[in-house]
């Protein structure tokens, strides 16, 4: 079978050759007849002699020649017949041009958002223009959605999102009615679903239940659970590492949770770093210690408090000094545990604490 053979107008079938594309595939064979009411207006789109609708594809030099599954729209196969759609698109009158692009969900580089920011170089916004968000905001994109909305109203146009008084929202996702469908016409013994958050998940298997799977038969997974499949029968069964990955230069997957930590306090709080001299042979403090902070507070617009540190420090210091054995570790807890309540006190704030000591040794001989 061939694209004549299901009903695809000459001009059409032309450019598909261009792109190599010769002979429809299953899907294709099963879709294309299903659009007839289609199949004319993308020819005539596609050859430029359309009136009536222009298809305008955000990136061209980047699209690999190839034709959607449902055949409602096809990508256009090279960037001279793109550009050819567009002059034809800036011939008509503006309403009678509709642009179908992508950036619902305030992604920065797809097409919308750059219309929407004045950077795309095809397609410029006036007053008179109508943008239609016919999608909700996926959990966790509501800011950069947000965004490309105020960057369109700016530009003067009028937006149309989906909400109470607009149910404009084309899912891509089945509903409820379609995933019974799909339940029982494979009719599964088990069943587990595996993608979106719990509520949804909850929601899914509820959906199973009522297509009578058994509730002891539907598993609600979390990331890292193992659902175990053998003759016997399918079972939730232990756990395996599925958190986070982090990547340190080189290195992959080996920074510690502690490391991470410091990391985000050093970047809110800051560092404070008391640098102390001692001779710990004559248990002598051979100066003040030295507080100098990076990130936390402005030395030359705090000097009191500095000094306050200073004075602090030293008198704790000199008091474990007077114990039997110095040992460095516990002077810098002494110090740490000490400072944070002062330093919350004081600034309400507890930056990352480095006590750093230098043994100098026979200090009173050397001078």
């Amino acid at each position: 079978m061939n694209f004549k053979d299901l009903g695809i107008s000459e001009p059409l079938v032309q450019v598909l050759k261009k792109s190599g594309i010769t002979t429809p595939t299953p899907i294709q064979e099963e879709c294309i007849p299903l659009i007839k009411d289609y199949k004319d207006v993308i020819a005539q789109a596609q050859t430029g002699t359309g009136k009536t609708l222009a298809f305008l594809l955000p990136l061209f030099e980047n699209i690999s020649p190839d034709i959607c599954a449902t055949q409602a729209l096809i990508i256009t196969p090279t960037r001279e017949l793109a550009l050819q759609i567009t002059e034809e698109a800036n011939q008509l009158e503006p309403s009678k041009v509709c642009l179908l692009c992508t950036g619902s969900q305030g992604e920065p580089l797809a097409a919308l958002s750059r219309i929407a920011s004045g950077s795309h170089k095809q397609i410029k916004l006036n007053t008179h223009d109508v943008v239609i968000f016919s999608s909700s905001p996926i959990p966790g994109n509501s800011s950069s959605v947000s965004k490309t909305i105020n960057k369109l109203y700016l530009k003067g146009v009028k937006v149309y999102t989906n909400g109470n008084n607009n149910d404009i929202h084309s899912s891509g996702h089945a509903n409820q009615e379609e995933l019974k469908l799909m339940i029982r016409l494979f009719k599964p013994e088990y069943f587990a679903p595996y993608h979106g958050e719990y509520r949804m998940l909850k929601t899914h298997a509820d959906v199973a239940i009522d297509c009578d799977i058994p509730k002891s038969n539907t598993f609600i997974l979390s990331n890292g659970e193992i659902l175990n499949i053998n003759k016997d029968g399918i079972k939730k069964q232990g756990h395996v590492q599925a958190a986070d990955v982090y990547v340190d230069g080189s290195r992959i997957g080996d920074v510690s949770n502690v490391v991470v930590k410091d990391r985000i306090l050093m970047a809110n709080n800051g560092i404070l770093a008391i640098i102390i001299n001692i001779d710990t042979k004559n248990k002598v403090l051979l100066n003040n210690p030295l507080v100098t902070t990076r990130g936390y507070i402005l030395v030359n617009e705090s000097l009191d408090l500095i000094k306050e540190i200073e004075a602090f420090c030293k008198k704790i210091i000199i008091n474990k000094l007077k114990e039997k054995t110095v040992n460095f570790s516990e002077i810098k807890n002494e110090l740490i545990n000490s400072l944070m309540p002062l330093l919350a006190d004081k600034t309400g704030r507890v930056p990352i604490i480095l006590p750093i000591i230098m043994d100098v040794k026979d200090y009173k001989k050397n001078n």
